[in-house]
């Protein structure tokens, strides 16, 4: 929730409008940051309970029906979780988007709020319950793959020769800045401590995996096959 103080309360926020490389520190921000440490902090049901009793049964029951756990179970798989966060990361950096995001209020809100659930869609189906269910290979490819696709994203801005976003020009020359040199230092957040940040979380898994160790079953099966002893 700090992280999320800090991008969208604080000065950070002011300084987005006028340099690209602060917007990105914003936007990793609440996609490497405040997304994956809400999925870690498993806070639905304590939200939950801050309802009053009535809706908090209202609530229940819905999410115990059996049509919403197919649609969730289908939300937070990991080619879902996938592809909405890649379709959300390439789509709204796509030039004419991020100028329509600079240019109108609501598609800024509209990016920053598709940005913020496709992370959290993205996190959960990688530490959510339902990855606990499921072999570590499938975050692990997730992470890996987004990591890959995110940097190859910061590298295009990063060096690409001539001005994406026409916008920043006036505001970043305005701070002394070259607009093209603040393009080039957000593509490389966005490059490297972006996939630091996916490398960690690659991290965590791996140790969880590696902490579970092998099924059960695999250990069993050698043990019955030896022969009581005495025999020959």
């Amino acid at each position: 929730m700090a992280s999320l103080v800090l991008a969208l309360c604080s000065p950070l926020d002011t300084l987005s409008a006028s340099l690209f490389s602060a917007h990105m520190v914003q936007h990793e921000t609440m996609m490497l940051i405040a997304a994956p440490l809400l999925v870690l902090a498993r806070p639905l049901g304590v939200w939950i309970w801050a309802l009053p009793r009535a809706a908090r049964r209202r609530v229940g029951r819905a999410v115990r029906a059996p049509a919403f756990a197919r649609w969730w179970r289908t939300l937070t798989a990991p080619l879902s979780g996938w592809i909405l966060h890649a379709a959300a990361l390439w789509g709204w950096h796509a030039p004419v988007l991020f100028e329509a995001a600079l240019a109108h209020p609501w598609v800024h809100t509209l990016q920053h709020a598709s940005f913020m659930l496709t992370a959290l869609i993205f996190w959960w189906s990688v530490f959510g319950e339902g990855a606990s269910r499921r072999s570590g290979g499938h975050a692990m490819l997730s992470v890996f793959t987004t990591m890959v696709h995110t940097s190859v994203l910061g590298a295009l801005i990063a060096l690409a020769p001539g001005l994406w976003f026409p916008s920043y020009v006036e505001p970043t020359t305005a701070l002394g800045i070259d607009p093209l040199h603040d393009q080039q230092a957000g593509g490389l957040i966005m490059w490297v401590p972006g996939a630091i940040a996916y490398l960690i979380g690659g991290l965590v898994i791996a140790a969880r995996w590696l902490k579970s160790g092998p099924p059960s079953g695999h250990l069993s099966e050698p043990v019955a096959a030896l022969p009581p002893d005495g025999a020959r």
